[in-house]
């Protein structure tokens, strides 16, 4: 990857998820160490191996959720961690110098506001320009006059006029600061930014000047590669024609997503997509039992099931596989076989089902074992012990173990390699042959594309489009990207 960035410029960095956006951040912020290459910043060679190295370099960075702390005023959240500026005879924090320092560096960025006040008291598009300011005046406080702010999907959380309010602020910062501008929404990039690189796989494909480029030529640039239909089994794919086993109408959450209506039948393997923060992972959330919804209606088989009644539903009938494995879905320091059993308990009690059949647990685990081609050296070693992959098919063997009627998975190959993804898709295909439903929720177009036969696009919360992709006729990347952004 080459880019440049020059002083007081805004420069926007797209690509599709995974596309590699963030791990460029984090290695410019000191997040990532092991790298290769070289960075420079104001003419000085740099290899940033931590977040504080790079701020005391000049980069600073502004996350997509909220690093502010609510209940600490603004100019502590300002100076958190960096209060050795403003101590007397090294011992006491000379708390007026610490507001006076505050309330100058925000004027120069034009915001006059209450220092004093608690952070979480102001608006989150007020919240989010603190942390653009902080970024800056952090930078400039250490000795960087030529601060260089990374910024992360800034805008996903804000309304179209708290956007407008906040680009007003960054055309001010540009006189003292240049940004590296990442967002999933084009039109916002086009907006703000001087240049735009496009990046696909992991490389910049293009260099582009924003008065020139449209939201249909980056469209082109971030996706177009060839779909293997072997690779995903395309020939298994079943057209499931029954009655629906679950349905939803008007289902929402509030603040993360709301009137989505949406069927699955037995058998069919429904895709849903969308960017970060669509609201996809949120719905699956509610249908796994996990989260509740606020509003609308869930169906399950014929019957209508209540929002209290829903988690007993999802405990027997529905397994979820959710997007982070370490933090949800395998407990690292257990064995194989207790991870293996957790969901499906009953099957391997004793009698008077208090203790565990230890015969009928090493038969079942050793079944899903094989099943799942689980590389382990026994079923008594550790989770921690196995790769990532093997880890994701340990978290997936629970839930089959449970004989689920619906399935729900959420970037199920994530930190998988090839031939892991490979096995994983078919058994995905015979799943879906043998009847079970199931719900792909992924950041991977050519997973959403290859193993769906029906895909339904969120945008900002809300179901915008539903796409068919039968054996045949699949849709194209580029088709679906146009609909997320």
């Amino acid at each position: 990857v080459d880019l440049h960035i020059d002083q007081g410029e805004i420069v926007g960095l797209v690509g599709e998820n995974g596309a590699g956006k963030s791990t460029i951040m984090n290695v410019l912020s000191g997040v990532v160490g092991d790298w290769t290459g070289q960075v420079h910043l104001n003419g000085q060679s740099i290899a940033p191996r931590s977040n504080h190295e790079a701020v005391l370099l000049g980069i600073g960075r502004v996350y997509q959720e909220s690093s502010l702390v609510p209940t600490l005023s603004v100019f502590e959240n300002m100076f958190l961690s960096h209060e050795d500026h403003f101590r007397k005879l090294k011992v006491f924090v000379y708390s007026r110098g610490m507001i006076a320092a505050a309330r100058d560096m925000l004027r120069n960025f034009e915001l006059d506001l209450d220092v004093r006040r608690e952070a979480g008291s102001f608006d989150l598009a007020t919240r989010q320009t603190i942390e653009i300011a902080k970024a800056c005046l952090l930078t400039e406080l250490l000795g960087t006059s030529k601060p260089l702010v990374l910024l992360d999907e800034p805008t996903s959380a804000l309304t179209r006029e708290e956007i407008q309010v906040l680009f007003e602020q960054l055309r001010l910062m540009r006189k003292r600061a240049s940004f590296l501008f990442v967002s999933h929404r084009l039109s916002e990039v086009l907006d703000i930014c001087n240049r735009i690189y496009a990046l696909k796989d992991g490389k910049i494909v293009a260099e582009l000047d924003s008065m020139e480029a449209n939201e249909s030529e980056l469209h082109k640039l971030m996706v177009g590669r060839k779909r293997d239909r072997d690779y995903y089994r395309e020939d298994k794919q079943v057209w499931a024609m029954g009655e629906p086993l679950l349905k939803t109408m008007g289902l929402g959450k509030s603040g993360r997503f709301a009137d989505v209506s949406l069927t699955i039948r037995p058998g069919e393997i429904l895709g849903i997509g969308g960017v970060l923060d669509s609201g996809k992972e949120e719905i699956g959330r509610v249908l796994a039992g996990v989260d509740q919804w606020d509003n609308g209606e869930v169906v399950f088989g014929n019957n209508v099931v209540s929002v209290q009644r829903f988690r007993e539903v999802a405990r027997k009938a529905i397994g979820y596989v959710p997007r982070e494995r370490d933090a949800e879905g395998i407990i690292l320091y257990m064995s194989v076989a207790w991870n293996l059993t957790l969901a499906s308990l009953e099957r391997v009690a004793g009698p008077f089902r208090v203790f565990l059949d230890l015969r009928k647990e090493r038969e079942l685990v050793s079944r899903f074992v094989d099943m799942l081609g689980i590389k382990t050296s026994s079923a008594t070693a550790l989770a921690y012990q196995l790769s990532g992959g093997n880890q994701q098919k340990v978290v997936m063997a629970k839930w089959l173990s449970g004989q689920p009627d619906l399935l729900i998975l959420d970037n199920p190959t994530r930190g998988m390699d090839a031939g892991a993804k490979e096995e994983i898709y078919a058994l995905l295909r015979g799943l879906s042959a043998d009847g079970m439903a199931i719900l792909l929720i992924t950041d991977e177009l050519l997973e959403l594309i290859g193993m769906s036969s029906r895909i339904l696009i969120m945008k900002d919360g809300h179901l915008v489009a539903e796409v068919g992709a039968p054996v045949g006729k699949k849709p194209e990347e580029r088709e679906l990207v146009a609909c997320m952004v």
